[in-house]
C-alpha cells in the first residue's frame, strides 16, 4: 500500500511545495536495487526491491566513499520543473529540465526507474526489465458508473464490484467501505466517503501478520495502529519501522540458531544422558551374572538358551540368558565383555555430562535473555521506532554472543594453520566465509582474499599495537591464493586489509564483501601444506 496511487497522490503534492526549482546534485546506487537522487535540499531513496519497493524523501543521506555506482549523468544539473501521477497508476514522474523525466514505476516485482529524454526511454535502472525500453504511460482504467452494489456490506461481494470500477480500489477500500456502509447510508455513499479518506493527507502504520503496512484507513476494529499526518512523516516511518523489524528478524533468526537451538540442543542431551546413566546404574551388573556362571560352570548343559542358577548376591534364583553356540565359559566371559563396555560407557557419559554442563553453564543466561525478546511480529509500534527497549536489548545480546564467539577456546568450524605466534584461519565455503569474517574475526585482526576471483577468506589473528611479521603476512596470503580459482597461477594478487575496513551491503550473496580500502600483495601460492584442523 506504500507505493498505491493514493499514496503516490500526495507525494507528488508534498513534493512540488519542497522540489520545484531544485537541481539533481547527483544519482548513485550503493546498495542492490536502490537508487538515490540527490538534490540541492533534499534525497530520495528509490528501492526496486522485491516485494519491498519504496519511494521515500528523506533530509539527509550518507554516501558511501567506495563502491558506489555513479547512475544516469544526463541527470546531473537538470532542474525540477514538475512531479506528476499518471492517473490511477503507481507511476511518479520528475518533469526536469532541457526535456527530461525521471519516471519512477512502482509496479512491485516490475518496480523501475527509467530515463526518457525527449520523448525516447535513454536508460533504465533495472534493466532485466528489458520491455521497459519502450515504456509508455498510459491511465489507468476509473469508470465509477460501473459501480453495482450488492445487497450486504460484504467485503467480498464489494471487491467484485470496485474491481469493475478500476484495479486500485483493491481489498483495503472493500473493507473500508463495508465498515462505513454498515454505520448507515448507501454503498454509493460509503464509497464516496471513503474515496474523499484516501484523498486526505493521513495515514495508518499498522502490522498486518508478519508485515507492517502503510494504510490509506483506519485497520479493522481492535487492530493497533499509529496515525501519521503527512505523507512524507508517513513514508520515512514506514521505511524506517520496516528497515528496523528486517534487521531484528535477521538477528532474532540468528539468535534461535546460534544460540537458542544449541542451548536446547545442550539441554536435550543432557536430559538424555542422565537418563541414560540413571537406567545403567539402576540396571543388574554384568559381572555379577558372569561371577555366577564361573561358580557353577559345572552344573550349566551344553546348547542351551537359559538356566536357573542361585543368587548369591541378591538372594533367591536368578535366571541367566546364555548363547547356546557358546559354552558356559565363553557365556561367562560375554558377561564380562558386557560389564567393561558398560564401565567404559558410563565413564564416557560421565565425561560428556562434566563438559556440556560447562557449555550450558556459559550460555544459560544468555540463552535465557534471548528467549525473553519478543518475536519480530510482537514488536510495538511507536512514532519513535519499533519496541526501543526490544531493539537495543537484542542488539546487546548480539554483540555478546559475537564477543563470546571470538573469545572462547573451543576449537572454530574453519582451517587452521599457525606461523610462528600467530593463528591463521581459513573459511571453508561462502557461508563460511561470512561466520569467519563478521563473527568470529575481531576488528583489529587480518583479512585476505584473492583479489578478483572466488576463494576462501583468511584472517590473521592479531593484538591491536602489535606489528605483523611480513613472513606470517606472506604465508596467509600463499594460503588466500591456494584456497581460490587462481590456486594454479604462478602468482596471484591478495587484497588484505584489517577487518574493520570490510563490510557487507545488503542483498549481496554469502561470501561477497566490499573492503573499504585494501592493499595488494603478489604471492605464489602454497603448493602443498599442513592443516591442523
Amino acid at each position: 500500500m506504500h507505493y498505491h496511487y493514493y499514496t503516490l497522490l500526495h507525494l507528488s503534492h508534498a513534493l512540488r511545495k519542497t522540489c520545484i526549482g531544485q537541481q539533481v546534485v547527483s544519482c548513485f546506487s550503493q546498495q542492490k536495487n536502490e537508487m538515490i537522487l540527490e538534490l540541492s535540499d533534499l534525497f530520495l531513496r528509490i528501492g526496486c526491491h522485491t516485494p519491498m519497493t519504496y519511494l521515500v524523501p528523506v533530509s539527509s543521506f550518507s554516501r558511501a566513499r567506495r563502491n558506489v555506482a555513479e547512475l544516469m549523468p544526463a541527470l546531473l544539473g537538470c532542474t525540477v520543473e514538475d512531479i506528476r501521477v499518471v492517473p490511477y497508476d503507481r507511476v511518479l514522474i520528475l518533469e526536469l529540465s532541457g526535456d527530461k523525466q525521471l519516471i519512477c514505476k512502482m509496479h512491485g516485482v516490475q518496480a523501475n526507474v527509467l530515463l526518457r529524454v525527449g520523448g525516447q526511454i535513454e536508460e533504465v535502472f533495472n534493466r532485466r526489465i528489458e520491455e521497459d525500453i519502450s515504456y509508455v504511460e498510459q491511465p489507468g482504467r476509473f469508470e465509477p458508473d460501473l459501480m453495482t452494489a450488492p445487497q450486504a456490506p460484504d467485503p467480498d461481494l464489494i471487491l467484485r464490484s470496485l474491481k469493475k470500477v478500476s484495479p486500485v480500489l483493491e481489498k483495503m477500500f472493500a473493507q473500508r467501505v463495508a465498515t462505513v456502509w454498515q454505520a448507515g447510508g448507501s454503498c454509493q455513499e460509503a464509497l464516496a466517503v471513503v474515496l474523499d479518506e484516501a484523498a486526505s493527507d493521513v495515514f495508518y502504520l499498522s502490522r498486518d501478520t508478519t508485515q507492517i503496512r502503510l494504510l490509506l484507513f483506519p485497520p479493522p476494529s481492535g487492530q493497533p495502529a499509529l496515525r501519521i499526518p503527512g505523507v512524507m512523516s508517513a513514508l520515512s516511518l514506514y521505511l524506517r519501522l520496516t528497515f528496523q523489524q528486517e534487521r531484528y528478524r535477521e538477528l532474532y533468526r540468528e539468535a534461535e540458531k546460534e544460540i537458542i537451538k544449541p542451548w536446547e540442543k545442550i539441554r536435550k542431551a543432557l536430559a538424555s544422558h542422565y537418563q541414560t546413566i540413571t537406567h545403567l546404574e539402576q540396571e543388574r551388573q554384568p559381572d555379577e551374572l558372569g561371577n555366577i556362571l564361573l561358580a557353577n560352570l559345572h552344573l550349566i548343559p551344553a546348547n542351551t538358551p537359559a538356566i536357573v542358577l542361585d543368587d548369591y548376591y541378591q538372594g533367591g534364583q536368578v535366571t541367566i540368558k546364555l548363547d547356546p553356540a557358546l559354552s558356559p565359559l565363553e557365556n561367562a566371559t560375554r558377561y564380562f565383555d558386557k560389564y567393561r563396555q558398560r564401565k567404559n560407557r558410563l565413564a564416557f557419559l560421565y565425561e560428556e555430562v562434566e563438559e556440556l554442563s560447562r557449555e550450558a553453564e556459559t550460555q544459560k543466561e544468555l540463552a535465557r535473555a534471548c528467549q525473553a525478546l519478543p518475536h519480530p511480529d510482537e514488536l510495538l509500534l511507536t512514532t519513535q521506532g519499533l519496541d526501543p527497549d526490544a531493539i537495543a536489548q537484542m542488539k546487546t545480546l548480539s554483540r555478546q554472543w559475537q564477543q563470546g564467539l571470538a573469545q572462547t577456546g573451543a576449537a572454530p568450524p574453519f582451517r587452521r594453520f599457525q606461523k610462528g605466534e600467530y593463528e591463521i584461519f581459513v573459511g571453508k565455503n561462502a557461508r563460511n566465509n561470512d561466520e569467519l569474517s563478521f563473527r568470529f574475526a575481531a576488528k583489529h585482526d587480518i583479512w585476505l582474499h584473492a583479489k578478483d576471483v572466488p576463494g576462501s577468506h583468511v584472517i590473521i589473528r592479531t593484538k591491536p599495537g602489535r606489528h605483523l611479521p611480513v613472513e606470517v603476512l606472506e604465508y596467509a596470503a600463499a594460503l588466500a591464493a591456494y584456497f581460490s580459482k587462481r590456486k594454479n597461477d604462478t602468482l596471484v594478487p591478495v587484497q588484505y586489509t584489517p577487518r574493520r575496513f570490510i563490510h557487507k551491503r545488503k542483498g549481496d550473496p554469502a561470501g561477497m564483501v566490499v573492503t573499504l580500502r585494501e592493499e595488494v600483495l603478489m604471492i605464489e601460492p602454497l603448493r602443498s601444506l599442513t592443516d591442523t584442523q
